[in-house]
């Protein structure tokens, strides 16, 4: 340092620790050099300060800059988990009290006293069925699209809105034009899929409350018990559905009817999914429970 300490040399700053490398500079030797030279001392600590000891006139500093969090940067982390930890548990809460004001509405509506009551009505077992599950559809869709707001109010800014449309725009200009049928197909397709998912967890819950209440006792227990059956059944069933890929010879067709293809067989496979749950449903409400 001394070398470098010229005649019209009237301050010199100096970072305390990096926060790269991890390196701490000794400060108190750099204060002697300075006093010694007449030279003003700053040190940078905003790294540091919070975590080693600073001392201002040890260090013979003229100026100390730190900025205004670092000292409890440690706390503001703290801070920070702890709001992170509980966004986290409220999100998994909105799901949970969608799940159980589904359930419970059906379970209310159609297997407890007033099910009598919906089936006075000049409608089928399969249109109250479909009724809720329409509403049941719309709450999930709800519930999703308030945790992802949510989640982009609390981690990104409205610069990154700014840039995020003209990027799209410019990636979609650069999609060659034989590929926008099929990137508008690709995204219907996709729309269509998280449907048929949502109407396959939706009519699943919905066949296993109707099979536990053709029980007469522990009905709630049955129901959950049924619920492990039919996503056992499901699992052992989703293998031989998966091994049809392969008769479509999926690998031999080009990239872009192949993802068409694969998309079309599980919006299949998820249709049918939906006509057993929704046949079991029905069977359990008008031939096990009577309720016609």
């Amino acid at each position: 340092i001394p070398p470098r300490i010229r005649k019209n040399t009237r301050l010199l700053v100096m970072a305390h620790g990096s926060n790269v490398s991890g390196v701490v500079q000794d400060a108190a030797a750099v204060g002697r050099i300075c006093r010694e030279h007449g030279v003003a001392f700053c040190l940078d600590a905003a790294q540091t300060a919070g975590h080693l000891p600073v001392e201002f006139q040890a260090f013979g500093l003229s100026a100390l800059s730190v900025p205004g969090g670092g000292a409890h940067h440690g706390f503001l982390n703290f801070v920070a988990g702890i709001m992170g930890m509980l966004f986290g548990l409220l999100t998994f809460a909105l799901g949970f009290i969608t799940l159980f004001l589904m359930a419970q509405r059906f379970q209310k509506n159609l297997l407890g006293d007033e099910g009598y009551i919906s089936f006075t009505l000049p409608v089928t077992v399969s249109q109250n069925i479909a009724a809720k599950l329409m509403v049941s559809c719309v709450w999930f869709f709800s519930s999703f699209v308030a945790e992802v707001l949510a989640i982009l109010i609390l981690t990104v800014n409205a610069r990154f809105f700014l840039r995020f449309f003209p990027m799209m725009f410019v990636v979609f200009k650069d999609i060659p034009e034989s590929y926008v049928p099929h990137v508008v197909l690709w995204i219907a397709e996709g729309v269509l899929l998280a449907l048929a998912g949502m109407s396959v967890c939706i009519l699943m819950i919905y066949a296993s409350l109707a099979l536990g209440h053709c029980f007469g006792k522990r009905r709630i227990l049955m129901s959950f018990a049924a619920f492990l059956g039919l996503l056992t059944l499901s699992q052992f069933a989703g293998y031989p559905l998966t091994r049809l890929m392969n008769l479509f010879s999926i690998q031999a067709m080009e990239p872009v009817f192949a993802v068409h293809a694969v998309m079309l067989f599980f919006l299949a496979c998820s249709l049918v999914y939906s006509g057993v749950y929704f046949f079991i449903t029905k069977y359990a409400l008008t031939r096990r429970l009577n309720l016609e």
